[in-house]
């Protein structure tokens, strides 16, 4: 095939790759999963929102790799939080792979006919496309791996050292993507040596590719030593990870820490790390710590610990895409492109093949190298579909190369060759489309439960049940599924549904902290003091590190009239999440509850000085799984009880002024906060600003609130604005309501006297 006529394919594959993107995104566009982020993509979400509004330097460690958060917030700074203008720009990186991987594998291979196969697949790979359509950093990372491998090859053709110091500064973006591709320098180091002579004239081109990596890297080291005097090189997610994946109950894909499930946090982490090891650690020490006790699994477990890796392996190579953010199989029914035709089923046994056909080329051994340590970059943590997709192209350019091998074998007729290299894929091909694990229901069972998030999240009730109802049918031991159905019942008043079905998810998951302490809520609500009590207990019992236990108990213990035990619960619960603004604002309610303002001064005033919450080192599971759920206050919400129990606390001590500039930024921050319009109400009485005072005494009364006291307060109001007429009227509404309301009744003739003199 001639230059020109492999360009004209090129073209016509690269647009095929572009109309399929946007025949997708049209359909995609009205799922449920595009408009409403979840899991990791809510995470994103919610960090980018956060820098797009001017947090820009971390005030704490990188938990996890920053670039694909700045890269989002930039375009929400731009295109404030819109959620088509990335996956646009997604796609079109996703459409730039389909030129990479053509001009790759023509590099390595010098077949034109292949090369433009290995770009057919990549334009027609549906994971690629799922992918490169949510606000997820893998479709980042698999177009920063290509552009390197091809800038690197370039390089090495060309012996320019300015391609390598490119070739290194783009790996230090994919790095800043997904760390984990730095386990593929010492192998790239280490075949670059093999094959160089003399090794001496690798020396200068590999320091300046190694000085183009730290060029992009070490400013976050330094940005991570700035915020904590930590010497952090990227994230400090490594460890906890590590653990998640080497653990007595891991099952080798599910991101669950064994003491604290799915809605595990990075605090809580933290709190455990610090108990366990008597001293405050930084947070390369908490990684540490999590690594070491990896280790130990591994070391005081070496049995399961093998078998655990080979599962994961299995997973790795295995052809179902297991998703934590909507599987390729459930999602494929929102869009007829994600079917897969082409998929992993196919290209992994014809890739694997294709790597042991082409082992004598030196490329595709620096390939193949670079496929299998970061494969191992990924087995020794825990295995999800996405984890994976960084290396499908090479899997892909190794595949063109398996059907170009066997298409020349078969068109000269070598039989015995032939017939060996298929048996060689068929038994690949059995090893890789095996699913003796049974992936496919549990799968199902959590996409359909994360459906019911999005469903709860936007208000959709009815929904969301049927979503969480059919996940249990698929899968019934899946966690936290009850816990949200639970939710619903209660939302509806059905609180006996509800104490159900928490009380069977602690036969599924016995311990479950959220479930005990949501047992705990309902029997307070019933007003029994002795259960509310003995399940926040055991809420807490059962997970040490579990603030919203702390909370909750302390409410039951405070309603209860135990305000002494309230306030150390509170105590406790600051001590694990100091940042929480929900315990300041409880503990403040508590101290004033009991009279002690000057205390409860101090707590609010403190809690309001809290930071908005920060994703960039708090990875805050338990967080995610509120907005999903849509129970998550937002912190302007938070701030505005802060600043209405202030006000309310100056107004009795009479300092009206600061009072209504408190209650004046509660009103700014949540305008439907009926109880702070009454109390400005009430304030700006005081102040002798009747008309302003009435104003907001109706806007309560005209969105629902009604009470003796207030048809009292609003005609005292009219009264003292010589109204006498309609505050006469207001006060007998209130003495119909409560007919021995003595204030009212005095109020009432005092005008009447005014009225009539005589």
């Amino acid at each position: 095939m001639n230059r020109i006529t492999s360009r004209l394919w090129l073209f016509s594959i690269i647009i095929l790759g572009a109309l399929l993107r946007l025949v997708h995104l049209f359909y995609f566009r009205h799922s449920p999963f595009f408009s409403t982020p979840i899991v990791d993509e809510l995470y994103h979400h919610l960090w980018a929102g956060a820098i797009a509004r001017g947090h820009l330097l971390p005030n704490a460690v990188f938990f996890r790799a920053p670039l694909y958060p700045y890269f989002l917030g930039g375009l929400y700074a731009i295109f404030p939080e819109n959620l088509l203008v990335p996956r646009i720009i997604q796609h079109l990186m996703g459409i730039a792979g389909i030129y990479l991987t053509y001009a790759v594998t023509l590099k390595l291979f010098r077949n034109r006919v292949m090369a433009l196969i290995a770009g057919l697949l990549c334009a027609i790979y549906p994971t690629f496309i799922l992918f490169e359509c949510r606000l997820l950093l893998d479709s980042m990372a698999l177009f920063w791996n290509l552009l390197f491998i091809y800038t690197f090859f370039i390089a090495l053709n060309k012996n320019k050292i300015f391609m390598f110091l490119i070739s290194g500064i783009i790996l230090g973006f994919s790095a800043l993507t997904r760390p984990n591709i730095l386990i593929t320098v010492p192998f790239i180091l280490l075949w670059w040596i093999f094959y160089s002579k003399p090794v001496s004239i690798v020396l200068k081109p590999a320091l300046i590719f190694l000085w183009g990596l730290g060029l992009i890297i070490l400013p976050v080291t330094y940005l991570n030593y700035r915020a904590e005097k930590d010497l952090v090189l990227i994230s400090s997610q490594a460890g906890i990870n590590f653990y998640i994946g080497n653990n007595p109950k891991s099952d080798g894909f599910s991101a669950v820490v064994p003491e604290l499930g799915y809605r595990w946090d990075y605090k809580e982490c933290e709190f455990r790390a610090e108990k366990e090891s008597g001293r405050e650690l930084k947070p390369s020490q908490i990684s540490s710590f999590f690594f070491n006790r990896g280790l130990d699994f591994i070391k005081n477990e070496p049995g399961q610990a093998t078998l655990l890796f080979l599962k994961k392996v299995y997973i790795f190579l295995n052809h179902y895409e297991i998703g934590n953010n909507g599987s390729l199989e459930f999602i494929s029914s929102y869009s007829p492109l994600l079917k897969p035709y082409i998929g992993y089923w196919l290209i992994c046994p014809l890739g694997l093949l294709g790597m042991i056909l082409a082992i004598k080329n030196r490329g595709a051994l620096l390939l193949t190298l670079i496929f299998i340590s970061y494969s191992i970059s990924v087995v020794i943590f825990f295995v999800i579909a996405r984890f994976r997709i960084p290396v499908v192209p090479i899997l892909i350019i190794f595949s063109s190369y398996s059907l170009i091998q066997l298409f020349e074998l078969f068109k000269n007729q070598r039989w015995k060759k032939l017939l060996l290299i298929l048996l060689i894929l068929a038994l690949l091909s059995l090893m890789v489309n095996l699913n003796i694990l049974d992936f496919r229901s549990s799968n199902r069972a959590y996409s359909h439960f994360q459906l019911g998030n999005i469903f709860l999240r936007n208000g959709n009730l009815h929904d969301a049940q049927q979503e969480y109802e059919l996940a249990l049918v698929l899968y019934p031991a899946l966690p936290d599924a009850r816990l949200n159905l639970g939710g619903i019942y209660f939302k509806e008043g059905l609180y006996g549904k509800a104490d159900s079905l928490f009380m069977e998810e602690l036969k599924y998951n016995p311990g479950n902290a959220e479930a005990l302490s949501n047992l705990g809520v309902l029997a307070r609500l019933r007003g029994d003091s002795t259960k509310a009590i003995e399940w926040g207990e055991k809420a807490i019992d059962a997970r040490e590190s579990f603030p919203e236990g702390y909370l909750n108990l302390a409410i039951s213990c405070n309603n209860f009239k135990d305000h002494e035990r309230a306030f150390e619960l509170i105590r406790s619960g600051l001590e694990i999440s100091p940042e929480d603004k929900r315990l300041w604002l409880t503990g403040g309610a508590i101290a004033q509850k009991t009279g002690d303002f000057k205390t409860a001064l101090k707590l609010y005033l403190t809690g309001l000085k809290k930071p908005f919450k920060t994703f960039v080192r708090s990875y805050d599971m338990g967080n995610i799984f509120e907005e999903q759920s849509q129970i998550a206050a937002p912190d302007s919400i938070l701030n505005s009880y802060f600043h209405y129990n202030i006000g309310s606390i100056l107004g009795k001590q009479e300092k009206f002024e600061d009072a209504f500039n408190h209650l004046s930024r509660a009103l700014a921050l949540n305008p439907f906060f009926l109880d702070a319009h009454l109390q400005m109400g009430t304030t700006l009485d005081r102040l002798g600003r009747y008309q302003e005072a009435f104003e907001h005494f109706n806007y309560a009364f005209e969105r629902g609130y009604d009470s003796p006291e207030l048809h009292f307060n609003i005609g005292i109001i009219l009264a003292k604005m010589g109204r006498f007429d309609e505050a006469s009227s207001e006060l007998e509404i209130a003495l119909k309501q409560s007919s021995d309301f003595k204030m009212a009744q005095d109020e009432l003739e005092k005008i009447q006297q005014l009225k009539d003199p005589e």
